[in-house]
C-alpha cells in the first residue's frame, strides 16, 4: 500500500541528495590549506559574536533542569506508548524537542563537566582521543533516539491501513524502544559524567 508513496517521497529526495554532493564538492574544491581555520575558542569565547556565544552564556543550571524535565516528559511517555499503545504523535513530537533542547544544554552546562573547566564550551573537543572519543556516543545516542522516535509518529497514518495495522503497531514499539534506549545512554553518560566530574557549577 506505500508503494506509490514511497516512490513520490524518493523523486522529491533524490535532487535534495544531488544538491547536497555539490554543495559539498564545491566546498571541498575551495578549501585552501594554507589559510589557518578558527579554533573552538573564536566560536565560544567572550569576544566572539553570534548564536555559538549565545548558546555557551544560557545559565548552566536552569538549562540542566530544562534538559532533565524534558527528558523525564520523554521517557514517560514513551513508556505508556509502550504499555498502552497511546501518546504516539505526542512522543515522537517530544523525541524531535528534545534533541535541540539536549544540544543546548550539551554546549551551555554538560560540557562543561567533560573539560572540567567553567568557560569551555565546545561541542566538538569531546569528539577528541583525550576524553575518550565519547562524543561519538553521545552523538550517536542522540542522533538515533530522534530519528527512531521521528519515526513513531510518521508511521501513525500508516495505521489506518487495515492490512498494515499489525505491524506498524509492533514496528512503532521497537522504533519507541530504541528511541528509549537511545536517550537514555545519552543521558547516563553525560549524567555520569556531571556527578563524577572534579568540577562544581554552584553559583555558576
Amino acid at each position: 500500500p506505500l508503494t506509490r508513496k514511497k516512490y513520490s517521497l524518493l523523486l522529491l529526495l533524490t535532487p535534495l541528495v544531488l544538491a547536497e554532493m555539490a554543495i559539498q564538492a564545491m566546498y571541498l574544491v575551495n578549501l585552501r590549506p594554507n589559510i589557518i581555520t578558527s579554533c573552538c575558542g573564536s566560536l565560544f569565547g567572550k569576544g566572539s559574536d553570534g548564536l555559538s556565544v549565545d548558546l555557551a552564556a544560557l545559565p548552566a543550571l536552569p538549562m540542566m533542569a530544562a534538559y532533565y524535565l524534558c527528558m523525564s516528559l520523554l521517557i514517560t511517555t514513551g513508556l505508556l506508548f509502550l504499555r498502552r499503545g497511546k501518546f504516539g504523535r505526542c512522543f515522537s513530537l517530544l523525541a524531535v524537542t528534545v534533541f535541540p533542547v539536549s544540544v543546548v544544554s550539551l554546549i551551555s552546562c554538560f560540557s562543561l563537566y567533560f573539560y572540567e573547566l567553567p568557560s569551555h564550551h565546545c561541542p566538538f573537543d569531546i569528539l577528541h582521543g583525550e576524553y575518550g572519543h565519547i562524543g561519538y556516543l553521545l552523538y550517536a545516542a542522540l542522533l538515533g533516539g530522534t530519528i527512531t522516535g521521528a519515526g513513531v509518529g510518521m508511521l501513525m497514518p500508516c495505521r489506518k491501513i487495515a492490512s498494515l495495522r499489525a505491524v506498524m503497531s509492533g514496528l512503532q514499539k521497537r522504533l519507541a524502544l530504541a528511541s528509549i534506549t537511545s536517550f537514555s545512554i545519552f543521558t547516563a553518560v553525560v549524567s555520569w559524567q556531571t556527578v563524577f566530574s572534579g568540577l562544581s557549577l554552584r553559583g555558576y
